[in-house]
């Protein structure tokens, strides 16, 4: 069970690694995106009203480019945290994937606490299955195998 063990949290903690490496380039692209909306052409985008009453009504160009801009900043931030989270959540089940066969429980729970924030980021929630299901088999003990049966020796 250890070596299941270590194969998962390896495995979990690499496809975490791959996905906060994703996060990050879409944070800081983003980051780097959003103050530029302010300059972007909406011309296009009023025809989308039905006439110039309800446009001028509901559709004011520098509200439109001030909403982008904060939603664009705000989810460029959120992705480097969760980038953060799950490289951190990475750490600690491949170091717990290789703390498995000495110190099983200590591994275990570096496994299950990795997870746990894995699964938090809600992007990292296969890796985070995959670090529960190696906690869980570092944490349980191996069956012991039984002794061979003795035959009596007769004199």
């Amino acid at each position: 069970m250890r070596t299941a063990s270590t194969v998962l949290s390896i495995i979990g903690g690499t496809l975490a690694i791959i996905i906060a490496v994703f996060l990050f380039f879409g944070g800081v692209m983003l980051k780097t995106v959003a103050p530029t909306i302010k300059n972007l052409d909406l011309e296009g985008v009023e025809y989308c009203a039905y006439n110039d009453s309800v446009r001028s009504m509901y559709f004011d160009e520098e509200t439109t480019k001030e909403f982008f801009e904060n939603v664009t900043d705000r989810v460029g931030f959120l992705s480097i945290i969760a980038g953060w989270a799950l490289f951190v959540s990475a750490t600690l089940g491949i170091v717990g994937g290789i703390l498995a066969k000495k110190k099983n429980v200590l591994a275990g729970i570096l496994m299950i606490v990795g997870a746990l924030l894995s699964i938090f980021t809600l992007v990292g929630i296969l890796p985070g299955l995959l670090l529960i299901a190696g906690g869980i088999l570092a944490i349980i003990k191996d069956p012991k195998k039984p002794a061979p049966p003795v035959e009596p020796v007769v004199v």
